[in-house]
């Protein structure tokens, strides 16, 4: 971002502007990662989210990390009451050792008051570890998140370690070396890393992706930063007011290969992050539609004066009520795509399908439709290659699809270029979250924005609830699991994410994104 007022010499119309001009919260973009570490600003997301009943999502990161500051003050007890002390022995014995051994044992409660501070720490800790499982993942909690699987592996480590617990507080005759070691193996299994596992990554994508988008386009917000003023407001969000820049690496080149690398894995992930270039078009029931308002180009731009041609990013979001294994077995037979998005899988063919090699890391289908989107138009050539993969963070799985040249068969056809990016995350053990993003120019014929913002507007809940229906039929009405066989992969979507499971075993592109 840049500002043309910079460094340039005050002059009595300048300043008469620069007096005149107000802080107005609605110039600014909130930024995820800063706003969840700022109380106030927190509590107003919780304002939002309790409107939607979703606040135990917040509550449960509040109180995630007051636990991980109470474990750091448990390991800076645990350095300072050391792992020595009283009891040590060297590796051989005498009789006067034994002895010692002997004398050197002691109760609970007759520790000395180092390991008495370790102990009062990993008490503290399990207090709040206890309380946390008590309110949101035990089933049937008060405010239960709904993390499905990941709930209920932290529930069973808790009950490993409640059957621990006894041991480590009760009266009980120690060696202080042993009493140390017991407090140790416990304070291990008390990390928040390890107790909660996964817990805390998949609350923070699910707020982040889902409820944050709308919270930062709605008058709650920006009423609460036009009160705290503009200090406040810069150091949690970015003005953009003089616009914001998208930065999209791809090239026209980097459409024209029959190859899927980790780049493009970790751009579907980028493209996916909530920006002030999103605008929300739709926000109904458990369906958010979103465009961006800048036009992006794999060519060269060709329209004529300020007529802008190309299609614009497309983000939708929304619910599907079923458990991921039976959305993805759903998705992964191509004769539901012609069920529930007839019109863009018309004249699918599947080309070919190609092992990882030395060329391309991951295993690919290549794949071509032929859509015809209005009477008038020619009917379109769209050639891509596809990748699937399972994220053992995510607990989901990702497609990628990307266009490639293939600009000399059919001829009287419009070839089109294209990127689309899914990803299906589990939303509890009976809900499943689909994230897509298309990225793609149909090349119009004229300027396109408001057709295609009513276009798009109809397309995404009628996929959603065409999806639903197809849900609907194949477990027969949530009675049954969906039937599945190899011969229903006619995409090998299902081919590909297993032999990814074992090429790349418990691997997390998701994880390695965020840490670049």
């Amino acid at each position: 971002m840049s500002n043309d007022d910079n460094d340039v010499p005050m002059t009595p119309r300048r300043a008469s502007r620069q007096v005149q001009t107000k802080f107005n919260s609605r110039d600014y973009a909130l930024v995820f990662e800063e706003a969840i570490k700022d109380k106030d600003c927190r509590a107003i997301f919780k304002r939002f989210l309790k409107k939607s009943r979703s606040e135990e999502l917040m509550q449960f990161y509040e109180e995630y990390t007051k636990y991980d500051e109470l474990f750091l003050e448990c390991l800076n007890a645990s350095s300072s009451g050391g792992s020595g002390g009283k009891g040590r022995r060297s590796t051989t014995t005498s009789k006067s050792d034994e002895d010692d051994t002997v004398s050197n044992r002691l109760s609970v409660n007759s520790a000395d008051s180092s390991t008495k501070l370790f102990r009062k720490a990993i008490q503290k800790l399990w207090i709040q570890a206890q309380s946390m499982i008590g309110r949101f993942i035990q089933q049937g909690a008060e405010h239960e998140i709904n993390i499905g699987s990941l709930q209920r592996m932290t529930f069973s480590r808790w009950q490993i370690l409640d059957d621990l617990t006894p041991v480590v507080f009760q009266e009980a005759n120690w060696t202080d070396n042993e009493y140390q070691t017991l407090l140790n193996v416990y304070q291990t299994k008390l990390d928040p890393n390890v107790l909660f596992e996964g817990l805390l990554i998949a609350v923070l994508q699910d707020l982040k992706h889902d409820q944050f988008p709308r919270f930062v386009r709605n008058d709650l917000l920006f009423d609460y930063l036009q009160k705290k003023g503009e200090v406040y407001t810069r150091a949690i969000a970015i003005n953009v007011s003089h616009g914001f820049n998208v930065d999209v690496r791809f090239q026209p080149s980097d459409l024209q290969s029959k190859v899927i690398d980790e780049k493009m894995i970790f751009f579907g992930f980028t493209l996916l992050q909530d920006t002030p270039d999103w605008e929300l078009i739709l926000d109904k029931d458990d369906i958010q539609g979103y465009m961006s308002k800048t036009s992006y180009f794999f060519g060269k731009d060709t329209s004529v004066g300020k007529e802008k041609k190309g299609l614009r990013l497309h983000k939708s979001v929304y619910t599907l009520p079923f458990c991921i294994e039976d959305v993805w077995k759903m998705v992964c037979n191509q004769e539901n795509h012609l069920k529930f998005d007839p019109k863009a899988n018309e004249e699918f063919k599947l080309r070919d399908f190609r092992e990882p090699n030395q060329d391309c890391e991951f295993a690919v289908t290549e794949t071509e439709m032929g859509p015809k989107f209005m009477p008038i138009m020619k009917r379109r050539h769209f050639p891509f290659i596809t990748t699937t993969f399972y994220d053992s963070r995510l607990k989901g799985y990702v497609v990628v699809c990307r266009s490639f040249n293939d600009s000399d068969n059919h001829t009287d056809r419009i070839h089109y270029d294209g990127f689309a990016y899914t990803m299906y995350i589990p939303n509890g053990d009976k809900a499943t979250n689909v994230f897509m993003i298309d990225y793609s120019d149909i090349k119009m014929p004229f300027k396109a924005a408001i057709l295609e913002n009513t276009a798009y507007k109809f397309h995404i809940p009628t996929v959603q609830k065409g999806m639903v229906k197809v849900l609907n039929e194949l477990t027969n009405n949530s009675t049954k699991n969906v039937e599945w066989n190899e011969s229903m992969d006619g995409r090998h979507w299902w081919k590909m994410a297993e032999l990814h499971k074992n090429r790349y075993p418990n691997k997390s592109w998701y994880d390695e994104w965020l840490k670049k």
